[in-house]
C-alpha cells in the first residue's frame, strides 16, 4: 500500500499548562487515528522538546493520499482540526519574541 509521511510540530507557549498539552496531544492522535484518509495505528503526537520560546509537540502520520492534490487537501483539513482544538483549549501558538531595551540619551 502507498502511504506519504507527514511530519511537523506545534509550538505553544511556555505559560500552557500540563493538562491542556497532554489533552491537546491525546485530541490529535484521535483526530488522526479516526481519519479514514490516514493509516490506522501510525500517527505518532507526543510533547518533543522544550524550544527557544515554545512547547513543542510533534506530530507524525502517514497518509493513504499520495496524489498532490488530495494529500494537500487531506493536509489542509487536518491543520484546521487541529487549529479548531488548540482554540478550543485556548492554547497559544508561540512565535519569536525579542525584547529591544531603548536607552534614553540626552539631547
Amino acid at each position: 500500500m502507498e502511504k506519504r509521511r507527514t511530519k511537523f510540530s506545534i509550538g505553544v507557549t511556555y505559560d500552557t499548562p500540563r493538562e491542556n498539552i497532554e489533552l491537546l496531544v491525546t485530541e490529535i492522535n484521535s483526530l488522526l487515528n479516526s481519519n479514514p484518509k490516514i493509516e490506522k495505528d501510525t500517527p505518532l503526537v507526543y510533547f518533543n522538546s522544550y524550544g527557544d520560546f515554545s512547547l513543542n509537540i510533534e506530530v507524525i502520520y502517514f497518509s493513504l493520499e499520495v496524489s498532490l492534490t488530495p494529500y494537500s487537501l487531506l493536509k489542509e483539513e487536518v491543520n484546521i482540526a487541529i487549529l479548531d482544538l488548540v482554540r478550543q483549549h485556548k492554547i497559544e501558538i508561540a512565535f519569536p519574541t525579542q525584547s529591544v531595551i531603548m536607552e534614553q540619551g540626552n539631547s
